[in-house]
């Protein structure tokens, strides 16, 4: 899921959304990793493996994709990482206690 603020003509703002259904590759996060967030308040969930290119296509007008959904539950993408090989990017994501609703 990716947002792009806008403001209506009154100037309030709102959160457009992008959704791009892709298929990704979920493993846990390792212990050092795991850790080493934590010490700075950063509870990271697991690791979602996606295509490359699919990634590219959740772009939303310049702004990155910022939060991933997998089933009924959201994750906030802490950081994203290009695997050796350029064909994947690795997102680590921290369970988003929001659970859908946007307020950024």
């Amino acid at each position: 899921l990716a947002y792009k603020t806008t403001q209506d003509r009154y100037g309030y703002s709102n959160a457009v959304e992008k959704v791009t259904e892709c298929f990704v590759n979920l493993k846990s996060v390792n212990y050092k990793e795991f850790y080493q967030a934590y010490s700075v308040g950063i509870r990271p969930s697991m690791i979602a493996i996606v295509d490359f290119f699919d990634y590219e296509s959740a772009f939303f007008d310049g702004e990155e994709p910022s939060r991933l959904k997998i089933g009924n539950d959201y994750y906030k993408i802490i950081r994203a990482y290009n695997t050796e090989v350029f064909d994947y990017v690795e997102l680590t994501l921290e369970r988003d206690t929001r659970n859908g609703e946007v307020n950024d």
